[in-house]
């Protein structure tokens, strides 16, 4: 059994950045990740897509070149040079995060699948860890929506469209980050998207939201505020204060963070 002053399962966003604050106060922490670094937005979220939507961007750009006096030929769109280049940023970015962590004073990097033995005790393979402060940070997957005819339809999600090899004739995106990124992938040539509205019509079921309650009520935009009758919020005057509210007055001293633990 191995004591740590703290265990962080995952090393997506905010693992690494824990790290380093428990760490600089003195503490000894093990970080366990059992795939890759970096979490989601690193390696299958808005790193990987942002970076394709920017390709998308340039090729947009250089077909209105003549919007702007530019003079160019026919624009074509390499996909698979476009990928190469979005998984040369995506690698980039993890190995800096797993550098960084193993370079880590009092943090101990543990390759492998965290499984809790007791509220504060974790196993990976043979190791068994022992810690106060236990702190959750895996990453999350798509889940594909229950939907009438969904399982007949060839359907991508964040992770598989990243792994395409050329450009469907036909893509109809829903909710980031997949959603965003097929929205603009539609400036590659060839690629003809339609955006799904992100609400549903009347009457759908969305999990663990139930029916549609975004309608507004009769009266949310006509009640009327209830009238000031204290003299003291009036103001001296009679008249209600002005709702602009001036800035804090700058001391020119740090204010002192408050415990990180408590």
């Amino acid at each position: 059994m191995t004591p740590f002053d703290a265990i962080i399962v995952g090393a997506g966003q905010a693992g690494p950045s824990l790290a380093g604050r428990l760490t600089s106060a003195g503490m000894t922490v093990a970080l366990i990740e059992r795939h890759l670094f970096g979490g989601t937005c690193v390696n299958t979220g808005c790193t990987p897509t942002k970076t394709m939507v920017a390709s998308a961007y340039a090729a947009h750009l250089a077909r209105r070149g003549a919007d702007f006096g530019v003079v160019t030929g026919p624009v074509s769109v390499d996909i698979a040079r476009v990928r190469a280049r979005a998984e040369a940023v995506v690698s980039t970015s993890r190995e800096g995060v797993e550098r960084s962590l193993r370079a880590m004073p009092r943090c101990t990097v543990i390759d492998g699948h965290a499984r809790f033995e007791a509220p504060d005790v974790i196993r990976v393979g043979a190791q068994r860890l022992r810690a106060p402060r236990v702190f959750i940070n895996v990453g999350g997957r798509a889940t594909v929506p229950r939907m009438p005819g969904v399982e007949a339809v060839r359907h991508l999600n964040n992770s598989s469209l990243l792994a395409l090899d050329r450009l469907p004739a036909h893509l109809r995106g829903t909710r980031s980050p997949g959603g965003p990124a097929a929205h603009h992938l539609r400036r590659l040539p060839d690629l003809v998207v339609r955006r799904q509205l992100r609400r549903p019509p009347a009457g759908i079921l969305t999990p663990a939201t139930g029916p549609r309650t975004d309608r507004p009520r009769p009266d949310a935009v006509t009640a009327e505020p209830p009238a000031c009758s204290s003299p003291r919020a009036q103001g001296a005057g009679g008249r209600a204060p002005s709702a602009r509210r001036r800035p804090a007055a700058r001391t020119g001293r740090a204010t002192a963070p408050g415990p990180l633990l408590k």
